[in-house]
């Protein structure tokens, strides 16, 4: 406020110094000019410091005190009501648009200034320090003298007093000395009356050429600073009685220039912002295009991300941009970049924005991630949620806006640039980055799928190499062993020992099927459970006795801790078992040989508790998220290859949470082990479960059959009905459907096992459909033999006419039990 009155008094003095009319009203009054500058720069704030300034100047004027305050109360007025509309209408200091410039000249200059002038030429008259008979005369001396400080002084104040970059190469320097020279120069020769005699006032439009020059290539920059030199080298040569108005008198001399320079400064000020409008627009479009190209050019956000900062800033004279990302588990804001300006000094900014994280609302990138819309702040040292305000003010910077990057109404990040000036809002380019940001979240999603389908595609890649790798495990053993039972067949206990390994590895093939087709059906939601009591004692023994050889073939030791009352639950029993299956397989599989292994089940309130504890190679801290992902695989042994699909833990969770319950993996790291731990609801009341009722017998049915195979895979076929034969069936074969039609009628057989997919354009529904209706009063028994099991195929069956639904590689104990039940 002190610096603000003593400008102002001096500028008052300085204008009082060419009263001419009356000792209190001069046609130069440059403190209208300064005091709006003023209030628009540092704010209504400082408004006692004009009305001080004007106190006192007023004062020594030979104005009675109460006078002065009256004269020094309408200036200030005329300040404020001037700063005042220009603000809602949203005026730039930098009067780099022409409304800018037209705002200026209307409202302040024009409308503002009726304040002071009204206000001052009556309390001159009220005083009697003038006649009323010259009221007229006085208030338009006033206005004009304070219209003209107004359009002559506030420019250059506006624009250079909201810290402008120069940014100048040196031969752009040089034009611009090369430009004042000369200005000055056509000034002095103008105004100085050297050629008066020869061209008579016309000759004060040579500057014109000149000030065209400073708006075309420096714009308002260089606009306002070219005008106000002419003005103060006019006034000083006219008040002299020099140059092309010193022929007039005193008063008209100086009302005459002030038209001139008002005509000057605003032809100059508006070419100097259509010019700037129109490198506005071009910068946009060039910072438009660059994010754009950046964009096209990089495969990753992370190396998108110094380009797009860059491009913005280098195009519209920012001078620092950072990026924000969502961290949506701690919800939260963290810092990917930040990119500033080479001769930018802001270390302590960048290091506190790179370690920071802001939550919703909080701070600038905050502001926009929970608005969800594009905000501004003029000047960040003042704005009191900005808590790296301090440092900014350290180390010099003040306008910012922020705008989000946005799919749909989703907000994946922020984009923030700051300034060292002090900027008011831009409507247009809040506007122009809510697009631009909508741009870069749809480069943020593509390039985000991308990697998606980039993991989808490698882990398709390694699952497709696994499951190419746990079919040939199982093959290889079948195939070397029916190569020894063709040259030692004869030898009952080689034999015996090939049999025994052929029906384990089929066994692991089927699972690994099974395995997959239960993801499948669990995904889709078509898998049920048939719950009954069951003692989880009894469940974790029989586990561990299916999986006792591959325990005993890789030397664990096992710890089985069972309770010694029974722990009973309401589950599916198979699922149970395929879920403590899986989780004791994978301890064995990842735990180095003669390695110790802990299989527990007990009660702990509610809930019965089982975990599986093993010392092997552990899991990584970051895997242990993914560990229960569909195909995911951890680390392996370094003497084995990789074993499993890397489904059996996904099935495992998903049938556990199925029952109501969890499964949870911990580890302490690589090296350390790791466990599992399944929690199952008890029911109220814990009573031994009834024993199982015994299953059907295994024993081969004493009835013989007609039975007809049909099935175009001629090996299938053949194996089959040897099978058959040698449980005393008689068995005819048929590979297509229209022998099996024609057999079938000639046969009439009691039982027909039909593939569903056979050659010649006759499926196996259709071959039952037409098999049905010939069957004749005896009826027959139409089983369906598939390779696809899911609940459509068996509906399909169902509504084909087949009586029951197997499915390939059959078990031949259950299908021995269901003829023998038929």
């Amino acid at each position: 406020m002190a610096a603000v009155a003593v400008v102002y008094f001096a500028a008052a003095r300085f204008g009082l110094g060419f009263a001419v009319m009356a000792e209190q009203v001069s046609p130069v009054w440059p403190p209208s000019g300064i005091a709006l500058a003023a209030l628009l720069v540092l704010g209504f704030r400082a408004w006692p410091g004009v009305w001080l300034g004007a106190v006192a100047a007023n004062i020594l004027a030979n104005e009675t005190p109460w006078t002065a305050a009256a004269i020094a109360t309408g200036n200030t007025l005329e300040a404020l009501v001037g700063a005042w509309l220009l603000r809602r209408v949203r005026f730039h200091e930098g009067l780099d648009r022409v409304w800018d410039v037209m705002a200026l000249l209307g409202l302040a200059a024009g409308l503002s200034t009726t304040v002071a002038a009204t206000v001052g030429a009556t309390a001159l008259c009220l005083s009697g320090a003038q006649p009323w008979g010259a009221f007229g005369t006085l208030w338009l001396v006033w206005w004009l003298g304070d219209a003209m400080g107004i359009l002559l002084f506030s420019p250059a104040l506006l624009i250079w007093g909201s810290r402008p970059r120069i940014g100048w190469d040196g031969r752009r320097a040089a034009e611009a000395f090369v430009l004042a020279a000369c200005i000055v120069a056509a000034s002095i020769a103008s105004f100085g009356g050297t050629f008066v005699q020869l061209t008579g006032s016309h000759f004060a439009y040579f500057v014109f050429p000149l000030l065209i020059w400073a708006a075309l290539r420096f714009g308002p920059r260089g606009a306002a600073p070219a005008v106000l030199v002419t003005a103060g080298v006019a006034v000083a040569f006219t008040v002299r009685g020099l140059g092309p108005f010193g022929a007039l008198t005193a008063e008209n001399r100086l009302v005459m220039l002030q038209v001139f320079l008002g005509v000057a400064a605003l032809t100059t000020l508006v070419l100097a912002a259509a010019i700037a409008e129109r490198d506005t627009a071009e910068r946009r479009r060039r910072a438009d295009y660059g994010v754009a190209r950046v964009m096209a050019r990089s495969a990753t956000l992370e190396e998108a991300v110094p380009g797009i900062l860059r491009n913005v800033c280098e195009a519209l004279e920012w001078d620092l941009g950072e990026l924000w990302v969502v961290d949506a588990p701690n919800r939260a804001l963290r810092c990917l970049e930040v990119w500033h300006t080479p001769e930018l000094q802001v270390p302590e900014f960048v290091g506190a924005t790179r370690h920071v994280r802001f939550a919703p609302g909080v701070g600038l990138p905050g502001r926009v991630w929970a608005a969800g819309e594009p905000a501004w702040i003029s000047d960040v040292v003042k704005d009191p949620n900005f808590p790296r305000g301090p440092i900014a003010a350290r180390e010099g910077l003040h306008a910012a806006f922020g705008f989000p990057i946005t799919v749909g109404t989703e907000v994946l990040g922020v984009i923030a640039f700051f300034s060292r000036e002090i900027r008011r809002p831009d409507e247009a380019l809040l506007q122009l980055f809510a697009t631009v940001g909508s741009q870069i979240g749809q480069f943020m999603d593509r390039k985000r799928s991308e990697a998606e389908l980039r993991l989808a595609n490698e882990a398709k890649d390694q699952f497709l190499a696994l499951l190419g790798h746990e079919l040939r495990n199982p093959l290889a053993p079948i195939r070397n062993a029916l190569e020894v039972l063709r040259n030692r067949g004869n030898e009952p206990a080689v034999a015996a020992k090939m049999h025994e390994m052929m029906e384990r590895q089929t066994a692991h093939m089927v699972r690994l099927v099974d395995d997959l087709l239960d993801v499948s059906r669990i995904t889709r939601g078509k898998i049920g459970l048939r719950k009954e009591r069951v003692d989880l004692g009894v469940a974790v023994e029989r586990t561990v006795d299916a999986m006792r050889p591959l325990l005993d073939e890789r030397g664990h030791r096992l710890r089985l801790s069972l309770p010694t009352a029974p722990i009973a639950a309401d589950v599916d029993p198979t699922r149970l078992e395929q879920v403590l299956s899986n989780l004791l397989s994978n301890a064995v599989k990842f735990t180095p040989g003669r390695g110790a292994i802990a299989f527990s089940v007990a009660c702990e309130g509610a809930e019965a508790v089982i975990r599986v504890r093993d010392d092997g190679i552990g899991i990584r801290p970051e895997m242990l998220g993914r560990i229960f992902e569909p195909f995911a695989q951890a680390d392996r042994l370094p003497e084995r290859v990789q074993e499993g699909l890397g489904i059996g833990l996904t099935l495992a969770r998903s049938l556990v949470e199925m029952h109501g319950g969890t499964l949870t993996a911990t580890s302490a790291g690589p090296g350390r082990g790791s466990e599992f731990v399944v929690r199952l609801p008890c029911p109220p009341t814990v009573e031994r479960p009834a024993p199982p009722a015994p299953g059907p017998t295994t024993r081969v049915a004493a009835r013989r059959r007609r039975v007809l195979v049909v099935d175009d895979n001629l090996d299938s076929a053949e194996s089959l009905a040897v099978l058959l034969q040698m449980a005393g069936h008689e068995v005819q074969m048929a590979h297509d459907g229209p022998s099996a039609l024609a057999l079938a009628r000639e046969y009439r057989p009691e039982i027909v096992l039909l593939d569903i997919g056979l050659p010649a354009g006759m499926d196996g529904y259709e071959v039952a459909q037409r098999m049905r209706p010939d069957a004749g009063p005896a009826g027959l028994v139409l089983v369906a033999l598939t390779g696809y099991g899911q609940d459509e195929d068996r509906r399909r069956a169902a509504q084909a006419g087949f009586d029951h639904h197997l499915v390939k590689p059959v078990d031949v104990g259950h299908l021995t039990r269901l003829l023998g039940t038929l």
